[in-house]
Formats: C-alpha cells, sequence, structure tokens
C-alpha cells in the first residue's frame, strides 16, 4: 500500500510530463506537469490521440518513431518532436518510454532551449558546411550526420557505418598518410589533424581536411574519436592556382636574369663553337695529306673534346638553372649549389675583368631550402654585384661565409659605388630598379627576398659604403642525422 501511494505521489508530483496511453495511441492518463509544461488540464487531453497534440511537421516522423517504439517489449525510445500547448503555441518536448504489453508508459520535458541552441549550431555547420562524426575505437562504429554523407558522397542507406566506409572514399594516394596521421595523434595523444582527397561516385575529386579530439579511458587506452570535416576543394584549387602563378613568375625571373647575361653566353658558346669549327677545316685538310702526324691529330681531337665539354658545362648549367622548381623544401648540401651557382656565372663573367674571392662553405653543410631557389638567390645577388662595379677601377667581387649556431649565413660583396641612401628602403620592392633603362627588370632581389622567406631565411643589405656593397643570405642549418 505504501508503494502504491509512493507512486502515486510520483506521479501527481514529478515535473516531468508523464502520460500513459494504449497501443493505437489514445492517452489513458496524464500528471499534472500538462498544465504546467504544455497548459492543457489532464482531464482536457485524457481519452484523445496524441495525434491531435502534435504539429503537422512531425506527424509522419512521429508515428514512424512511435510503430518502431511497439514492435518490441520493454524497448526503450528517446525522440523530439513538437506538442501544441493550450494558447495554440508549440514546444519542443524530448520524449522517453516504455511498451509493456500492449500498453505506453511516456515521460517528456521541455527542451526548446536545447533544442534552439542544437538549431543554431547546425545552421552554423551547415553554412560552414562541416560535417560531424563520432568513431568508437572499441565497437568501429562510425556515426556520420547527414552533411559528412553528402560531403563523402554515400549513400546512407548502403552505409556500412564503420571505418571501412570513410577508407573506402579517401583517395588511394591519400589513405596511408591520413592513417598515419590517425596513429600519430592517438600514440602522441595530440588532436587529429588531416588533408585529403575523396573521390565521389561521379569520379569527381573533392579536397577535405578532417579534425577531430580523442578520448581516452582511466588507463590512457583511447576509446573515442569525436571529429568534424570540411570541404576545402576552392582553398586548394587557389593554393594551386597561386602556386602555378608565382612559378610563372619565378621562371620569368630566371629569364631575365639570363636575358642579362645573355652577351656573356653568347661569347662563351662562341669561343669554343669557332674552335670547333676551325677543327673541321683541318681536319678536311688532313683527308688530303698522305701522311698524317698522329701527335698533332691527337691534340686536335683533345682540343675538340675539350671545347665541345666546355659548351656541354654550360648548358647544362643554364638547363639546370632556368628550370621550373617543383622540389619540395628539404634539405639542400649548400656546397654543391654554391658550386653550381659559381660554374655558371664565373666562366661568363670572366672575361670582364672582375676577380672572384671565394670562400666555399663546409662540404657537408645542409642548409634548409631547395636547389633552385637558393641558386637563383645567389645568382641574381652576383648579377647585382657585376652590374654595380662595371664603374669601377678595382672589379672584384667576394663571396664567403659565416656561421652562428643553426643559421648560415652566404654574404655576396661588391667593390661598386654602393647603394644610394635614398633607395634602400626600396631595393626590394616588386619592379624597382635603379640601373639604366633596358637593363634591369626589377624583380630579381624581390623574389630573393621572398624565396629566403620562403625557406625559413632571410636576404638582407649587410652594408653599403661608397666602397661598395654586402648583401647577406640567412639559411637555417639542418642537422642530417635527424
Amino acid at each position: 500500500m505504501f508503494v502504491k501511494n509512493l507512486k502515486s505521489e510520483f506521479f501527481e508530483l514529478c515535473r516531468d510530463l508523464i502520460c500513459i496511453s494504449d497501443k493505437d495511441g489514445i492517452l489513458l492518463d496524464a500528471n499534472p506537469a500538462w498544465k504546467t509544461i504544455l497548459g492543457h488540464e489532464p482531464s482536457d487531453v485524457i481519452g484523445k490521440h496524441y495525434e491531435e497534440f502534435l504539429h503537422p511537421d512531425d506527424l509522419v516522423a512521429s508515428k514512424e518513431e512511435y510503430d518502431e517504439f511497439k514492435d518490441g517489449h520493454y524497448v526503450q525510445k528517446k525522440f523530439r518532436n513538437r506538442f501544441r500547448c493550450h494558447d495554440g503555441s508549440y514546444k519542443w518536448l524530448e520524449w522517453n518510454g516504455d511498451f509493456i504489453e500492449g500498453t505506453t508508459f511516456a515521460w517528456a520535458r521541455d527542451c526548446g532551449d536545447v533544442k534552439e541552441s542544437e538549431d543554431r549550431l547546425n545552421l552554423a555547420l551547415t553554412a560552414a558546411n562541416v560535417g560531424i562524426w563520432d568513431y568508437n575505437l572499441l565497437t568501429n562504429e562510425l556515426i556520420w550526420d547527414e552533411r559528412m554523407f553528402a560531403l563523402f558522397d554515400v549513400d546512407k542507406k548502403t552505409a556500412s557505418n564503420d571505418l571501412q566506409m570513410w577508407k573506402n572514399c579517401v583517395h588511394p594516394e591519400d589513405l596511408e598518410l591520413s592513417v598515419k596521421d590517425l596513429e600519430f595523434a592517438i600514440n602522441e595523444k595530440l588532436p587529429f589533424y588531416s588533408e585529403f582527397r575523396c573521390i565521389h561516385r561521379d569520379g569527381k575529386i573533392r579536397y577535405l581536411e578532417g579534425y577531430a579530439l580523442i578520448y581516452f579511458d582511466e588507463f590512457g587506452k583511447a576509446i573515442r574519436l569525436l571529429g568534424a570535416n570540411t570541404d576545402i576543394t576552392k582553398r586548394k584549387e587557389l593554393e594551386m592556382e597561386n602556386l602555378k602563378q608565382q612559378n610563372i613568375v619565378e621562371h620569368q625571373g630566371k629569364l631575365a636574369s639570363l636575358g642579362e647575361l645573355s652577351a656573356a653566353i653568347g661569347h662563351e658558346i662562341n669561343n669554343p663553337l669557332n674552335i670547333l669549327l676551325g677543327y673541321i677545316d683541318f681536319f678536311k685538310d688532313c683527308i688530303d695529306e698522305s701522311e698524317i702526324d698522329k701527335k698533332v691529330l691527337s691534340q686536335a681531337i683533345m682540343n675538340q673534346k675539350d671545347s665541345a665539354l666546355r659548351i656541354k658545362n654550360i648548358t647544362d648549367e643554364l638547363r639546370r638553372f632556368s628550370r621550373i622548381d617543383t622540389d619540395s623544401i628539404g634539405m639542400v648540401n649548400v656546397y654543391d649549389v654554391v658550386k653550381s651557382t659559381l660554374n655558371l656565372i664565373v666562366p661568363l663573367l670572366d672575361k670582364s675583368g672582375i676577380k672572384f674571392d671565394v670562400q666555399m662553405p663546409n662540404q657537408s653543410l645542409v642548409v634548409k631550402g631547395t636547389e633552385s631557389k637558393i641558386n637563383q638567390i645567389l645568382v641574381n645577388l652576383l648579377i647585382n654585384a657585376k652590374d654595380s662595379i662595371e664603374l669601377s677601377q678595382v672589379k672584384v667581387i667576394h663571396l664567403f661565409t659565416e656561421q652562428k649556431d643553426n643559421i648560415l649565413t652566404i654574404f655576396v660583396k661588391d667593390s661598386g659605388q654602393g647603394i644610394d641612401e635614398r633607395n634602400q628602403n626600396k631595393i626590394f620592392d616588386p619592379f624597382f630598379t635603379s640601373k639604366q633603362a633596358g637593363k634591369g627588370t626589377g624583380l630579381g632581389l624581390s623574389l630573393s627576398y621572398s624565396f629566403a622567406s620562403l625557406l625559413g631565411g632571410r636576404l638582407y643589405l649587410a652594408e653599403t659604403s661608397p666602397n661598395g656593397s654586402c648583401f647577406g643570405l640567412e639559411l637555417q642549418v639542418t642537422d642530417i642525422t635527424n
């Protein structure tokens, strides 16, 4: 009797809305909370079908939920819908219930504030095209929201809802790296982040980024990931277009540098070429002679070979310098880059009466960068040095290095007239040049400055005076053992 009275008292005093209905949905009983929450007297709702109080837009979904709910015994169900209040307005309710032997026992509470917050969040996520996912590492269950199925172009009806569903969507070339990103995040207990491509059913490729928080149990074992995915295809396409345009500008800068050296290049190639042409006449004369001096012939052949190799070396260095740079930033042997640059420049300027004073860096020194970009920076600095000493009586270009901790600085110093104080703040601006018309493009130092920054270094004017100028290129020294 006490328990029965306690149940009755709980039914009357409970602040949550409680109701009992038959298998057809007719309300058999309702507690006073119907008056508190919805404004209906319990007597006004008893004997009526629950659908009479539903929002028209929720009828179909609520009926489907209720029909599923009645399929088993003691099956607990939880869902949300809108119920009509006595004043004609509607409130969002979150329902729980049990279906026991043909009778429904259900209870609900006002979730309007929660629903409004969720709606705002969903609106923001939809506007940003963000999909939410939840992955259980223990059961391999992967839950996607509606946006995730749209982002990956997966049919929800045939989805397997496991990790393989995601793997099947990721581009094969990106899958291994993305899985490693996930393993790294779990092992290091860090937030997960990865960028990858996915392939839609029509064959189109989209770029996505994924990020997630990782949850661990009390023993430090990863048990769950809660994350999001965003379509970044437009951003990636813009990045690729910018990179394409950057490569074009870089290539134009290289061609401009070669244009300034064109006279020297032509002279350097013509000399050995004239030697080769001269020996052709020599060999023609040898054919008419009855006796040929083998020593003379051997020397002539060696001279021809030297001339051909000289031309080959020049064209090899020109091809290496002028190629479009597609290399990733990595480890570069600075000795090899400086040597390659000097192999190109020194022979071309040697006939100009310029003396080179070079102190080569350590042969094992490795820096962060790309061979092509460091090569182009040095070529531009050397060309500028050459131009600055044209009117000087003493024509000397110094190249030397200095290392402090993990910073290597390559200095290029000339014996020219120095840089006018009015121009010192403009020398790295695009298209600024103090050279005479038709001689400079104003791209050399500007591109070089950008390249140095891109490589994590710095290009700067170290000093300038009436006795010459000195530029410094700072690069990060890399420990090759790492």
